[in-house]
């Protein structure tokens, strides 16, 4: 049975990597998280979400091909290496297919497993490579795919008695029992065989059931004249070998799922979660691999020179010795990566005033450790969790957070707070702090945020009777909420505003203002008050589940909730005899006929130099002018290289301009739109130069701005102004279109800058179209 209507046609759309789109983009990969591995004639490839790379066993060199060069993206499922087109075939949990080119690296993605839209899964399991023909197992399938013609030939959902729809784990092309050409495929469902050259197999009559083997088949590969099966019923989960009467015989009883087998002339390598197994010829004694950490191995290979390698959802890839001693080799894996992060599960960042970027991580798949990851000049180090030798939280971190001093503090989920001051980790707990476990636990210290006052003492959100915390660097205090504020209340975000009153997220809980008052040690002179359920017609919270609140470059409060935006404009109201000068504000679109990003879910917040408001939603992220009265930057993955549009935590690199998005596949940039002022800068920079609008019509920033805010003006040589504009911050971006909205024509255009401190600052960029 035909899959879908497109399966009946030979044509497959292929669509190439939006280069234009990509521009100045970066991907950081964790790609010591390997999802998926391949061998081929020169090297290894390896996948993690967001990336692939290869590895010259030769001569130790790698390259990385990523979303933001083109790649699609996305959470991996299968990699296997075509030597005769030169390429890698990648496949996605969603259905997608792609090529990449193991020379230049271009990429094309095909969409028509995904498209087959009957079934409700349709992630790609395994691509094996036979020819000119791709057999890849997806979650109701075998789609055959023809690698030179780049076009679907067939499809296999129903083999004997199965429903349609059956998930295929792994396919293999070897003589069935009677020696003619056959194909076997591994299935949830049991292990079915076909002749090769069958009319039509997509006949479930066409396949017959291995009926001597019992329960799902996870793995299947030809060594030693016979058929070697991965999988099994529960409780006798092993490899299996079968005999030339049909029957299946155990050969390590583990009890424990082979995922993955690999083959040589001489040896077959089994991988299940925690360990690989290498088999001779029966009568002969295997070996077994105990690998130190291991704990979600995803493959084996075997690698150019006979070298078995094994990749690792934690570990990474590392290679195996060749000749294993009969019995037990206890492994200490040294894993070959390109630099990045240590994990995908990135939950928090924040970026420092020089550029200094730092990530937190929960705990892995495999629950081995969380980490801090710091990403300085261009290189990365990494914290983890489970490292002896450093002061550091034992548990899954939540927040991230920047001092104005570059100090950084990493809240977790049950250890306290990591401060890193010159790079070393400093772990405060209950027993060295005024941190409270969390109401009904002994020893659980939740720390959800921390910010930074004007007097560089921080101010801790910790879930306990006293969620308040102060930390100068030395004498913690704790405080318990000031009336005003529930006491079961919790605070999941914190920003201070100029006056230095807290503002609170509180979730569900709405918004609160806690002023700490005139002495911030004393809790006699706190008072509190909080906004609470949903406002209309765009006044009060947009929603009563508040997810982020940061203080915009004018002094506003920003706001984010579960259903949009909105802002406090006079924050220092909060307490005046009429507190409704405080109530939040939802902002309007520019021509004000509707509200910005109603009904929108935002999960994060950041300030960008310029005043502007980066808002990390469900369905992307977003960029509203300083007034908050439009969007200057909508980012999705239909319109960028996020590979998905969710983005759950964003940050802004004063120093550059820079912005950082966390997405479910791991961590993006892209060039932003403003920099911190420049004092004394005596001239104005244009980036790109010349600027062609044809290939970025997002525009040329203008930095080098010596004031915090300046009036620009954009003139010909001939000194007519084409365009002017108030900027705040270091830079801004022109779209190369007059005051009327015209595109300029080609030429070179000075640029003049009169900063409010009375400075002058001047360029030049040249346009071509």
């Amino acid at each position: 049975m035909r899959i879908s209507l497109a399966f009946a046609v030979i044509c497959l759309l292929a669509v190439p990597g939006r280069a234009q789109s990509a521009l100045g983009w970066e991907a950081y990969p964790a790609f010591t998280e390997v999802s998926a591995v391949a061998s081929a004639s020169d090297g290894l490839w390896a996948a993690s979400d967001g990336g692939v790379f290869f590895y010259d066993t030769a001569s130790g060199e790698l390259r990385t091909a990523t979303a933001a060069t083109g790649l699609r993206g996305g959470a991996v499922g299968a990699v296997a290496v075509d030597d005769a087109r030169g390429a890698l075939w990648i496949g996605y949990r969603d259905g997608v297919l792609e090529r990449l080119d193991a020379e230049t690296l271009e990429a094309r993605a095909f969409f028509e497993i995904r498209r087959a839209d009957q079934y409700p899964a349709r992630g790609i399991r395994r691509i094996v490579v036979r020819g000119d023909v791709l057999y890849v197992a997806t979650d109701f399938g075998v789609v055959v795919f023809d690698a030179a013609g780049e076009r679907v030939l067939n499809a296999y959902a129903r083999f004997a008695d199965q429903e349609a729809g059956t998930p295929v784990n792994d396919v293999l092309e070897a003589p069935l029992s009677t020696g003619a050409p056959g194909l076997w495929v591994a299935t949830d469902g049991g292990v079915f065989t076909a002749s090769r050259d069958a009319d039509n197999l997509q006949a479930p009559g066409s396949w017959t059931r291995e009926t001597g083997f019992e329960g799902p088949a996870l793995s299947i590969a030809a060594f030693d004249g016979t058929v070697y099966v991965g999988g099994g019923m529960d409780g006798a989960r092993d490899l299996y070998r079968r005999s030339a009467s049909g029957t299946y015989d155990r050969q390590l009883f583990i009890n424990n799922p082979i995922t993955s087998l690999a083959g040589t002339p001489g040896r077959l390598f089994a991988s299940a979660p925690s360990f690989v197994y290498a088999l001779l010829p029966p009568g002969q004694p295997s070996s077994f691999y105990r690998i130190a950490g291991a704990g979600a191995l995803t493959g084996v290979v075997v690698g150019p020179d006979g070298t078995p390698w094994a990749g690792d959802g934690a570990i990474g890839l590392f290679s195996l010795p060749a000749a294993p001693q009969p019995g037990e080799n206890v492994v200490t894996p040294d894993p070959v990566a390109p630099p990045g992060p240590l994990s995908t599960n990135i939950v928090d960042i924040d970026v420092d005033d020089d550029g200094t970027l730092w990530a937190v991580t929960e705990r892995l798949e495999s629950g081995v450790f969380a980490s801090v990851n710091r990403f300085e000049d261009g290189a990365w180090t990494a914290f983890r969790t489970d490292d002896p030798s450093i002061d550091v939280v034992r548990a899954s971190l939540i927040s991230a957070s920047v001092g104005p001093d570059g100090t950084f503090y990493a809240g977790s989920a049950g250890d306290g707070v990591s401060v890193f001051r010159d790079g070393s980790p400093a772990t405060y707990r209950e027993s060295n702090s005024s941190l409270q476990s969390a109401i009904g636990t002994t020893d659980f210290v939740v720390v959800r945020d921390v910010a930074v006052d004007d007097q560089d003492a921080a101010w801790v959100l910790n879930v306990s009777a006293r969620p308040l915390h102060r930390f100068d660097g030395e004498t913690w205090r704790g405080f318990g909420y000031p009336s005003g504020i529930p006491s079961g209340a919790e605070a999941f975000r914190i920003a201070i505003d100029r006056l230095g009153q807290k503002w609170l997220a509180l979730g569900s809980n709405g918004l609160g203002v806690w002023d700490t008052g005139a002495d911030p040690l004393s809790a006699a002179d706190d008072r509190a008050t909080r906004f609470a359920g949903e406002g209309s017609n765009g006044v009060g919270l947009p929603s009563a589940d508040v997810r982020d609140v940061v203080l915009g470059g004018d002094g506003r409060i920003w706001i984010g909730t579960a259903r949009g935006v909105a802002s406090v404009f006079r924050p220092l109201d909060a307490f005046s005899a009429d507190p409704g000068l405080a109530a939040p504000q939802w902002p309007l679109t520019e021509d004000g006929t509707s509200y910005l990003l109603r009904d929108v879910e935002v999960y994060d917040l950041d300030v960008d130099p310029a005043g502007q408001i980066w808002v990390g939603t469900s369905s992307g992220a977003y960029l509203i002018d300083a007034e908050g009265t439009g969007l200057v930057r909508t980012l999705t993955a239909e319109t960028s290289p996020l590979p998905s549009d969710p983005v759950f935590a964003v940050s802004v690199d004063p120093s550059s301009g820079r912005v950082y998005f966390v997405t479910a596949e791991g961590l993006f940039s892209a060039p932003g739109d403003a920099t911190r002022q420049t004092p004394g800068s005596d001239a104005l920079a244009a980036t790109p130069s010349p600027y062609r609008p044809a290939m970025d019509a997002s525009g040329v920033v203008v930095s080098g701005l010596p004031s915090a805010v300046s009036q620009v003006r954009v003139m010909t040589v001939a000194g007519d102004v084409v365009y002017a504009a108030e900027v705040r911050g270091g830079s801004f971006r022109w779209n190369g279109r007059d005051t009327s909205g015209l595109p300029v024509p080609s030429g070179v255009y000075l640029v003049a800058a009169s900063g409010s401190d009375g400075s002058s600052t001047f360029g030049k960029v040249a346009v071509i179209r």
